[in-house]
């Protein structure tokens, strides 16, 4: 797109500087048009200088033709390139490297939700596996070196865990109790199900407590 120049440039120079025999400064001046052809483009520094002398007729008087010069060799045709696509290629290329595709559904006329969650899930894996990445380090490099450093019991050494990257999806887990009670499986007999169930939720739950506010009921009652 940036050598967009609706053709190919093409420089004219004495003969003597494209001989064996150049001298060094010729040969610099040769390649140092070289890298100006190469590198002229479409941006706040696309220019190129050229000398203004030009050629002598024979009685030694200046002309109109120029020692050197510079055009560009085009083709009948006129490409109009839409830059758009171009970014919008990049654009998914980067968000396809990182695993975050999703976030350019809805911008077009395609995406659907069953698209965007699987896209969606992949990326919050790929996340909580770099998560756990960082939380394993710190627990062999730091909690286990500081408990070793101080001569503390190894059984009551704690643990960094590392917490949910996205919300579960409460609809899902009621729509998969749902399914149990179905099939006869009653959780409500194990407080450690019901526990993970309030954590997933973020509600306190306290069966303790629960026990406690229910026999102080019934010691009112009496």
């Amino acid at each position: 797109m940036e050598r967009e120049l609706a053709g190919i440039p093409v420089a004219r120079i004495p003969s003597e500087y494209l001989s064996p025999d150049a001298t060094a400064a010729q040969s610099g001046f040769l390649t140092n048009l070289q890298q100006i052809l190469r590198d002229v483009k479409f941006n706040e520094q696309g220019y190129i200088v050229l000398p203004s002398d030009t050629y002598p007729d024979s009685n030694g008087s200046p002309t109109n033709t120029r020692l050197v010069d510079v055009e560009l060799m085009a083709s009948n045709g006129k490409r109009n390139i839409d830059i758009d696509p171009i970014v919008k290629r990049y654009q998914h290329d980067i968000a396809r490297s990182v695993l975050s595709e999703f976030l350019m559904l809805g911008g077009g006329n395609t995406g659907s939700y069953a698209l965007s969650k699987s896209k969606t899930d992949l990326f919050l894996r790929a996340l909580e596996s770099y998560i756990q990445a960082i939380v394993d380090v710190l627990n062999k490099q730091l909690v286990e070196r500081l408990w070793e450093l101080n001569g503390l019991n190894y059984d009551l050494m704690p643990t960094i865990v590392a917490g949910d990257v996205a919300p579960h999806d409460l609809r899902e887990i009621a729509a998969f109790l749902r399914n149990l009670n179905g099939a006869n499986i009653d959780v409500s007999s194990h407080p450690e199900v019901i526990q993970d169930l309030m954590d997933i939720a973020e509600l306190r739950y306290n069966p303790d407590q629960e026990g406690d506010t229910d026999q102080t009921q019934l010691d009112k009652e009496n």
